[in-house]
């Protein structure tokens, strides 16, 4: 099946929106929205899936170490299978073709990064790029990540 939405998310934006309670009831309701048709795909380094996974383990004897929210996003992020990974040591320019390729393959392409370098790299490279391509593409802030859980 063909990529329809590919969200790469910064690791440290993905596991500070597991911890804030706030987040994760408005992440949580409009998570189905967002994984219809299997379409979304969240990439993130694999040693932080590991983590996700001793995470919902730990959890499992120890009740009091994460929110029954957190827990649930987490069973529901685990269980949906929809995590591809990126190497944790990928360089910034593999990063981009990665990004790019998914962009050419029609897929719409949102980063949710804090990261200036991030900013700084994806503004100098989509200079290059194609304008139908660049319509496709989005860049957001953990500031503005709870709006556009809502708007999506």
């Amino acid at each position: 099946m063909k990529k329809q939405n590919v969200i790469y998310i910064d690791t440290e934006v993905f596991f500070t929106m597991l911890r804030s309670n706030s987040l994760d009831e408005i992440a949580y309701k409009h998570l189905e929205k967002l994984t219809s048709a299997d379409c979304l795909q969240i990439k993130i380094p694999k040693t932080q899936h590991t983590h996700l996974h001793k995470l919902r383990t730990d959890s499992l004897s120890n009740k009091n170490l994460i929110s029954q929210e957190t827990l649930r996003l987490i069973n529901y992020f685990l269980d949906k299978r929809i995590f591809s990974f990126v190497d944790d040591k990928d360089s910034d320019e593999v990063f981009w073709q990665k990004v790019l390729e998914d962009l050419q393959e029609g897929a719409n392409v949102s980063i949710i990064s804090d990261d200036t370098r991030t900013y700084s790299l994806i503004k100098s490279q989509l200079k290059s790029v194609d304008l139908a391509l660049q319509k496709r593409f989005f860049i957001i802030n953990s500031k503005e990540i709870k709006e556009w859980l809502e708007k999506v």
